[in-house]
C-alpha cells in the first residue's frame, strides 16, 4: 500500500492569495470593536437613564425627574426610532406564524388564540406607536410627512382589512385576550388589539379621506370579514384549520409584509434625519444642545479606542514576531475558452483584456494575457494516471518476510483510465474515488491496471 500523507492535495491554496492572505479573525471589519454604540445608543440611554435622576423643589420634596428633559428634543425622538431593531420584530412575527402553521400545535387551541391575538396586536401596537409619533415629531421634519404618507397611502388600506379580520375572528371566537408578552413595539409595549381599536383609538390621519368624523365612527362602519377563515374542507367548523387556513392566506400574510417594509423604512429615514440634527439644526434646547455636542466630542476619542485592536495585532506580528508583510502579489486565474465552429485556429496576443464581472466595489474586474496565445481544434484525447511504486508496494508471499513475490521498488505503472473507480473501467460512480483520481496518490490496487 502507498503512503499518501506525505502529498498534499494541490486544490489547498498557500495563503499567499489575496483572498486568503488576511485571516477572518484579523479582519478589522469583522472583529468586535470596544466601543460599538452610535449615537442613536447614547441617545436613547440617556432617555432610559434620565428616569433614574430625581430633583426637588424649594421644599426638598420630590417633584419629578429628567426624563422630560431627555425625551422631548427632535433628537432624541429620531433617536428612539432608529435604534429600532427590525429584525427583532421579524422574528416574532414569524415565530407566531410558524405556531400556528405547525400541525403539531391543533390541540394547544388555547395557545393558538393567543398567537392570533397577538399578531392582530403587534400590527395594531405599530400603528399606534406611529401615529403618537406623527403627532409628536415636529412640522418641519421631513420624517414626520415620511411616516404621514405612508401611513395615507400605504398602512391605512392594510389596516382597514386587518381590522375587519380582526372583527371576524372575534365573531368565531378565534381569539384570546390573555396578551402578556413583553415585547416593546417601536418603543411601545405590546397592547391588546382590542384596547387600542375600542379605547385607545388612532388620529384621523388613518381616516382623513373619509366622511367619518373621528375614529369611533370610522371603526364602527367597518364590516367582519371571514373570507380568510373560510376553509374549503371545513368551513369555520375547525377552529384550528380555519386559524391555520388564515395564517397561510396571502391577504393576511401580504397586511405583515406591508407594515414590516414600510417600517424599515421608516428606520432608516430616521437614521439619515437624525444625523442631519445633529449636525445642521439650530432649535435644540440649550441643555440638550450641550448634550449633543458631548456625543460629537466623545467620537473622536471613541474612534481612536477602536483601533485598539488592529494597534494590538499590529505589535504582535511586527514588533513581537518581527513579522515583515508579503510583496503584493497579482490575482491570477484560468481562461476557458472554446473556438467557434467555423474558425480553425485563433490568436489572442499578449495584452488582451478579458472582461470579469465586478468587484465588491462595483468596479469592473479584467485580467490580461501573459503571452500570446493560439486556440485551436486540438483537444485531450486520453488521460492516465502514473504512479512510480517504492520499496513499501512490494508482494511478498503470504505468511511470508523474506521470499519475495513480486518486487516493484521504482517500477512505473499507469490506469488507461483516470474517471474511474477501479483506473479499469471508465465508469465512474463515487465521489469519493473522484478524489483520489484527481488526486496525486491513491493505493496500488486501485490505480494499477498495467505494467509498463
Amino acid at each position: 500500500m502507498a503512503d499518501c500523507s506525505e502529498h498534499k492535495n494541490p486544490l489547498i491554496h498557500s495563503g499567499t492569495n489575496q483572498i486568503q492572505r488576511i485571516l477572518p479573525g484579523m479582519d478589522k471589519n469583522k472583529y468586535a470593536r470596544v466601543d460599538e454604540k452610535e449615537y442613536a445608543d447614547w441617545i436613547v440611554f440617556a432617555n432610559n437613564f434620565a428616569v433614574f435622576i430625581n430633583y426637588y423643589n424649594n421644599a426638598n420634596v420630590l417633584a419629578g425627574n429628567w426624563k422630560p428633559f431627555f425625551s422631548s428634543d427632535i433628537s432624541a425622538q429620531l433617536g428612539t426610532i432608529a435604534l429600532q431593531n427590525i429584525d427583532r420584530y421579524q422574528l416574532e412575527i414569524k415565530e407566531r406564524f410558524d405556531f400556528i402553521r405547525n400541525d403539531d400545535n391543533k390541540t394547544s387551541l388555547n395557545d393558538i388564540r393567543i398567537k392570533l391575538e397577538e399578531l392582530f396586536s403587534a400590527i395594531l401596537t405599530l400603528s399606534k406607536s406611529l401615529d403618537n409619533y406623527v403627532q409628536k415629531l415636529p412640522e418641519e421634519t421631513s420624517l414626520k410627512q415620511t411616516i404621514d404618507n405612508l401611513i395615507k397611502t400605504k398602512l391605512s388600506p392594510s389596516l382597514y382589512r386587518l381590522i375587519a379580520y380582526y372583527k371576524a375572528a372575534q365573531n368565531h371566537g378565534y381569539l384570546n385576550h390573555h396578551v402578556g408578552h413583553e415585547w416593546m413595539i417601536l418603543n411601545m409595549p405590546l397592547t391588546d388589539a382590542a384596547k387600542i381599536i375600542n379605547t385607545e383609538e388612532l388620529s384621523n390621519v388613518w381616516f382623513e379621506d373619509s366622511p367619518y368624523a373621528n375614529w369611533k365612527a370610522y371603526k364602527n362602519h367597518i364590516d367582519p370579514d371571514e373570507s380568510i377563515f373560510n376553509n374549503p374542507l371545513t368551513a369555520f367548523a375547525d377552529n384550528f384549520l380555519s386559524i391555520e387556513h388564515a395564517a397561510n392566506h396571502n391577504l393576511f400574510t401580504g397586511i405583515f409584509d406591508t407594515f414590516l417594509s414600510n417600517y424599515s423604512k421608516i428606520i432608516q429615514e430616521a437614521e439619515k434625519e437624525l444625523l442631519k440634527t445633529l449636525e445642521s439644526y439650530d432649535k435644540h434646547t440649550p441643555h440638550y444642545a450641550l448634550f449633543l455636542s458631548f456625543l460629537m466630542l466623545f467620537r473622536f476619542t471613541q474612534t481612536h479606542i477602536n483601533t485598539i485592536t488592529q494597534r494590538h495585532l499590529d505589535f504582535y506580528y511586527k514588533e513581537v514576531l518581527q513579522l515583515q508583510p508579503r510583496a503584493a502579489e497579482a490575482n491570477k486565474v484560468h481562461i476557458l475558452g472554446e473556438l467557434a465552429k467555423q474558425v480553425e485556429t485563433y490568436l489572442l496576443e499578449q495584452g488582451t483584456m478579458l472582461k470579469a464581472g465586478k468587484d465588491s466595489l462595483n468596479k469592473d474586474v479584467t485580467y490580461g494575457l501573459d503571452s500570446d496565445t493560439v486556440f485551436n481544434k486540438a483537444k485531450v484525447a486520453q488521460l492516465k494516471t502514473f504512479y512510480k511504486a517504492s520499496s513499501d508496494d512490494t508482494i511478498y508471499e503470504p505468511g511470508s518476510t523474506t521470499l519475495i513475490k513480486q518486487n516493484n521498488t521504482g517500477r512505473v505503472f499507469a490506469s488507461p483510465f483516470t474517471n474511474s473507480d477501479n483506473g479499469i473501467d471508465p465508469v465512474l460512480t463515487s465521489v469519493s474515488h473522484a478524489t483520489l483520481d484527481l488526486g496525486s496518490c491513491a493505493s496500488k490496487e486501485s490505480r494499477i491496471a498495467s505494467d509498463i
